[in-house]
């Protein structure tokens, strides 16, 4: 499926392949998650969670049967199959070997491609280069095939093969620098998609207390425990669970500025709840047993410090660092003992409490 985006990413035309569409039903195996059978089967844990509200989404029981939706159905008697697809590459890319002084910026110049496409072709954790290195400065040509099989008496697989279009002619535009975020890079056009509509006082850190779960799994169970406006805080950062370890997932309460819901209504300042200008970020993972990863605190700091940048574009102070036990210290240890709290309040300050 990664593939298939990485095709589609580039323009490539699909030939459709006509069918009936319903659930597929998957027999759950051991270490199955609904990250795992989102990635296997191309769709949403979002999709998965609402086909399946009887299922606890934050522990998958060997043998329960889940529907994944949006599979090929044929009409007939038998079993489907969800589709393989798969991608392949044919041609050799262009080759540049780095030279003392080379960036990615000026390389992606010279051959008139992005910084964005160097990256993706050569799988760069990070803009820098080394003397001697080869760079892929082209895309290979790829073909794209998509398979649906079925067992059903009388009926045969269908397949589709196609060829990519020829590719447009690049344009010469000024490249910018290379990105200084690698995890708020990728979802930074939702982070800035809604207007600050309120001062944002705090950032508040929690841990979510289990040791997996991601912002589809964490939303179904706020929901569930009536909670109108659905998962409680702003962000949620994953540990590679259920979501990718450092993945940065957006939640509703920041798409619409609303208020958070992840501290006690009691908790108030000057005769308002802070759940009203509090910023809250949940860490996936349990840190009274447990670390968090070292991607999960790369990701929370890049995120912290976009969300200052943010606030001070739209006119506002800075919002104050601090964690869940920090700020309600009566109440709670979030985000745990071995949350690295003081090496962060170093870094950005002390919050309140502190």
């Amino acid at each position: 499926m990664r593939e298939l985006l990485y095709a589609l990413r580039f323009g490539l035309p699909l030939l459709a392949v006509v069918t009936n569409l319903s659930a597929y039903t998957h027999t759950v195996k051991k270490g199955d998650t609904l990250y795992s059978l989102s990635r296997a089967h191309g769709v949403s844990v979002e999709v998965i969670v609402k086909a399946n509200p009887n299922i606890n989404a934050a522990a998958l029981r060997v043998g329960q049967t889940i529907e994944i939706p949006g599979q090929p159905n044929v009409t007939g008697s038998g079993t489907t199959s969800p589709p393989a697809v798969s991608v392949t590459g044919g041609g050799v890319p262009t080759v540049h070997v780095v030279k003392k002084g080379d960036t990615l910026t000026a390389i992606a110049k010279q051959h008139k491609v992005t910084v964005s496409d160097l990256t993706a072709w050569n799988k760069l954790a990070s803009p820098q280069i080394n003397t001697g290195q080869k760079l892929k400065v082209s895309a290979p040509p790829l073909t794209v095939t998509s398979t649906m099989s079925a067992t059903v008496s009388g009926t045969d697989a269908v397949s589709a093969s196609v060829k990519p279009a020829p590719p447009a002619k690049p344009l010469t535009v000024i490249q910018p620098p290379p990105e200084k975020y690698l995890f708020v890079s990728r979802v930074k056009k939702q982070i800035d998609a809604p207007k600050i509509s309120r001062q944002w006082k705090y950032i508040v850190v929690h841990h979510s207390g289990s040791r997996r779960g991601n912002a589809a799994i964490f939303e179904y169970d706020h929901r569930r425990r009536g909670m109108e406006n659905g998962l409680a805080y702003h962000f949620i950062i994953g540990n590679g669970t259920d979501s990718g370890d450092g993945e940065i997932e957006i939640g509703g309460r920041w798409r619409r500025q609303l208020k958070g819901g992840h501290l006690r209504t009691e908790l108030t300042e000057n005769g308002v709840e802070i759940n009203e200008t509090a910023i809250g970020i949940c860490l996936v993972g349990d840190f009274e047993k447990d670390r968090p990863t070292r991607k999960q605190i790369a990701a929370l700091i890049e995120l912290v410090n976009y969300l200052n940048k943010r606030a001070v574009a739209a006119g506002y102070a800075k919002p104050r660092f601090t964690v869940h036990g920090t700020i309600h210290p009566r109440h709670t240890d979030c985000p745990g003992k071995n949350f690295p709290k003081a090496a962060l309040f170093r870094m950005f300050g002390a919050g309140s409490g502190e």
